[in-house]
């Protein structure tokens, strides 16, 4: 059947969100930016406030109220001086103004429908800087000229096998703790959940249970069918949705005896119970044992042409005036070079409607005005479009204009550097996404459905939070101070041991008590079970 552009669409998004930004609807700034909020269910509101959070923490918001002020408003004496609560009412009240404000610059932005070569307007740099840490993506994304929030998703999908919103999902995590540095409280998060990945891949048993548990949508079917039928047909146990039990009498193992023994059935909730079990286990031993050698992280890929321009603290006037020094350049030649590039791809401005292409004295007291912004002018203005015409023609990265990194080029990462997992990993996940295409030696046929088992559990937060905690150290707190099924029973004649002792004795923090994350990841896998099986049903015409 033939299927429309929406519904094709509909069928893509349903199990890589992250390629609707491929779609012509979304190539503009703003709609980007409306397409991320709405994909990670975040509001403009939440917006306003990570953008002023940011603005404080690089010292551009002062929500302080000070005691001039105050003085001036209370006629300057000191009996009618407002007290504690009252600053800081006011305080919150200057606070949300500001958020207010920002909110309305933010649906401004979410309005723009130009992509960054043909936005013209003075924009942010800050703005620019800070939307690219609430994003997490490269600076290409919001300048629209590349479709994934990082620079090298696609290459590494399709090196790997996984879909676009697990690398991407990947890509973002803080990776600060390969670093010899104390790593930050989002790193160590991000290491906890990296370890229970690799510790998933790397135990092909585990993923053979798993794979088929979430993907073989053939039994899923099944079992919607028993359900309907169960009334009609309960004799038949032939169904992959049943397993019968046959216990011989007494126990003998004898032909008579099978025969006379008693039969057990099991049916879908019984069959989904057996998997958890199998796979709670197969998680247990894995987490039992002896953990690999820290993984290795090589350094980044070495170049012979990466020259340090700039220093840490050099502001964007600075980087322009190093750049221009080391090649010899005058303003007027960089400022014919502006022009030139405007000239060669009819990058015009445009004044009350009218296009027009500036002339070579009003871009060069541009250029002039631009080397003159100092680490002082935190706040530097200038328009998408210069951006890119001055990325292009230094032919640098836009890392570099933004004072992230000291060379023209930010250096290469490896696959293993960017999505953090184990060389052995990397190597089994090329290996099964080679198979795709070819036959590969020693991989598994079903190797495609392992790469959509990896691709369900990373969409899924919580899961990925509980296997962190449950497969690695990372640290919890347990109170069960109130757990009644723990307390001991006081039987009379006998000492009455302690709650303490019981719980101590029963739920060792670092063993067995970890077992508590258990229920909510088999309750998040049955939930991604089923996501699949709908996202593999196929749309039906309705007219028909």
């Amino acid at each position: 059947m033939d299927l429309s552009l929406n519904e094709l669409k509909e069928i893509w998004a349903r199990t890589d969100e992250y390629f609707q930004f491929r779609y012509e609807e979304y190539s503009t700034f703003g709609a980007r930016l409306k397409k991320w909020r709405e994909l990670n269910d975040i509001s403009q509101m939440e917006m306003a406030e990570a953008i002023y959070n940011y603005r404080k923490y690089l010292g551009l918001e002062n929500d302080d109220v000070s005691d001039e002020i105050l003085k001036k408003e209370y006629e300057g004496d000191e009996k009618y001086k407002p007290i504690d609560y009252e600053v800081d009412t006011k305080r919150e009240q200057k606070k949300e103004r500001r958020i207010m404000s920002l909110m309305r610059t933010y649906h401004k932005w979410e309005s723009k429908e130009t992509d960054a070569v043909f936005a013209d307007t003075p924009f942010s740099m800050t703005h620019i800087r800070i939307l690219k840490q609430i994003l997490e993506c490269d600076y290409e994304f919001l300048f629209c000229e590349i479709n994934t929030p990082h620079k090298h998703t696609d290459e590494i999908a399709e090196q790997t096998g996984l879909n676009t919103s697990t690398i991407e999902k990947l890509l973002s995590y803080d990776k600060s703790y390969t670093q010899d540095e104390e790593p930050t409280i989002s790193a160590s998060y991000a290491h906890g959940i990296i370890t229970a990945l690799d510790k998933l891949l790397s135990d092909d048993d585990l993923m053979t249970y798993l794979s088929w548990y979430l993907t073989n949508t053939d039994t899923a079917e099944e079992e919607e069918k028993d359900e309907e039928d169960d009334d009609e047909d309960d004799d038949d146990h032939s169904s992959m949705t049943s397993i019968s039990i046959i216990r011989p009498v007494a126990g003998v193992p004898s032909e008579d005896a099978y025969m006379d023994g008693t039969e057990d059935v099991l049916k879908a909730d019984d069959i989904h119970l057996v998997y958890m079990i199998t796979i709670a286990n197969k998680l247990s031993r894995l987490r039992d044992k002896k953990p690999s050698e820290k993984p290795f992280y090589p350094s980044d890929i070495p170049s012979l042409d990466r020259i340090v321009l700039a220093n840490d603290d050099d502001s964007f006037g600075e980087r322009l005036r190093k750049w221009r020094e080391y090649n010899h350049y005058t303003q007027e030649y960089v400022a014919e070079l502006i022009c030139n590039y405007r000239k060669d791809h009819n990058l015009q401005k445009i004044v009350k409607g009218t296009p027009y292409l500036p002339e070579k004295e009003s871009v060069l007291r541009t250029y002039q005005n631009w080397e003159t912004k100092n680490s002082d002018d935190k706040d530097t203005r200038i328009s998408m479009t210069d951006l890119f015409i001055l990325k292009t023609i230094i032919g640098c990265d836009y890392e570099y204009l933004f004072g992230e990194i000291n060379t023209m080029n930010a250096p290469a990462h490896t696959i293993y550097q960017s999505i953090g997992l184990s060389h052995e990993n990397i190597d089994k996940l090329e290996l099964y996404a080679k198979s795709l295409q070819e036959k590969v030696e020693g991989i598994p046929p079903y190797a495609r459905n392992i790469l959509s088992t990896i691709d369900l559990i990373v969409s899924d937060n919580d899961l990925l939070s509980n296997l962190a905690y449950y497969l690695s150290d990372m640290p919890f707190y347990p109170n069960m101070k109130r757990c009644s099924i723990l307390t001991p029973v006081k039987i009379l004649g006998l000492p009455h041991p302690s709650h303490d002792a019981y719980a101590n004795y029963l739920f060792p923090e670092d063993n067995e008590m970890r077992n508590v994350f258990f229920p909510a990841m088999f309750a998040s896998l049955f939930e991604l079970r089923k996501r699949n099986l709908y996202n593999l049903q196929p749309i039906f015409d309705h007219e028909d």
